[in-house]
């Protein structure tokens, strides 16, 4: 920047993970540092670790190892979109000391590394508001003005929540697909329901497939059309009971998306046109007891259903509204 007769250079991308890491309490002082990336500049990162007095720095470049091993490191910072590689790499969390992993590829709001740290109870931060630090650096260098970061982090926030998708999965029956439906125009979200995906997809229903073919090749299926939904962004998905039987599906959904279980009484789940669902409350008790853990290892938030569907729905939209980052 020109000002008063003299030169002004800035790193805003500097800016941006300071405040990153100070949003976050984040010391780096003394710490062991694994740097992941495949093609692009680590320069500032490496000046950011040296401002603030890191100790040892190894840098992890996927063109040379797929495999990922954190157990000699106490933060991890990941570079690379890992969606764009050929080869998605093989990440070790075991026998981990890791206390952060801080994802500013800004490939999605929630990556797979992102996720299978949290799984292991790791501290993961994604690179969202690293990224609009250095926008905010940007306007007030353009401008000559200081903003609230306050004002921005809210801004940001709703943005991000524009563009999340909000998933709905449970027991088949549960009323995934109604929901869905009075929640998107609630929101005034499309509303996106699977079995019509998969209807689409294929030339014939959910329905008529299970009672010709095999539930695993059903999954199979089903799942391609699962990860065609990870690109869309604002929408509400109402997806089949049984997508939790594929851990792929998991990260596909979780991509840009919060995902919320709508939970009901057995006795109250609709069977009609779900043929896995046949035989009766002892059919659905051994399906509800196979799924459980997976339902909750997909399930962000639980909304238990009790037959006001509208009610549900503007729960869901509140619960929504009200998510901070």
């Amino acid at each position: 920047q020109f000002y008063r007769n003299r030169k002004f250079g800035f790193n805003t991308e500097y800016f941006g993970i300071i405040k990153l890491l100070n949003r976050h309490n984040i010391n780096l002082t003394g710490k062991n540092i694994l740097i992941i990336k495949k093609d692009e500049s680590i320069k500032t990162i490496e000046y950011v670790l040296k401002s603030l007095n890191a100790g040892n720095v190894h840098i992890h470049d996927l063109n040379h190892s797929k495999e990922i091993i954190f157990s000699n490191f106490d933060i991890a910072f990941n570079l690379t979109k890992f969606s764009d590689l050929d080869i998605v790499p093989e990440i070790n969390f075991k026998n981990s000391k890791l206390e952060c992993l801080i994802d500013i590829s800004t490939s999605t709001i929630f990556s797979k590394l992102y996720l299978d740290a949290k799984k292991f109870g790791i501290k993961a931060i994604n690179g969202v508001y690293k990224t609009m630090y250095q926008e905010k650096k940007s306007i007030e260098i353009l401008s000559r003005k200081r903003f609230d970061d306050i004002e921005f982090e809210k801004i940001v926030t709703e943005f991000v929540k524009s563009k999340l998708n909000i998933v709905l999965v449970g027991m088949p029956g549960a009323g995934k697909t109604t929901i869905g439906k009075k929640l998107a125009k609630i929101l005034d979200r499309k509303h996106i329901d699977l079995d019509k995906e998969f209807a689409n997809e294929y030339g014939i229903s959910p329905s008529k497939y299970l009672l010709e073919r095999s539930e695993e090749s059903f999954r199979e299926k089903e799942s391609l059309v699962v990860k065609k939904l990870a690109n869309l962004t604002n929408a509400v998905i109402s997806t089949s009971g049984g997508v939790v039987q594929k851990l792929d599906n998991y990260y596909y959904l979780k991509t840009n998306s919060i995902i919320f279980r709508i939970d009901r009484d057995l006795e109250k789940l609709s069977t009609k046109n779900r043929p896995l669902s046949y035989g009766g409350i002892e059919t659905l008790v051994r399906m509800r007891d196979e799924r459980e853990e997976k339902y909750k290892y997909f399930t962000d938030f639980v909304v238990k259903n009790y037959g006001d569907f509208n009610g549900v729905a503007y729960l869901i939209a509140e619960k929504f509204k009200d998510l901070e980052f």
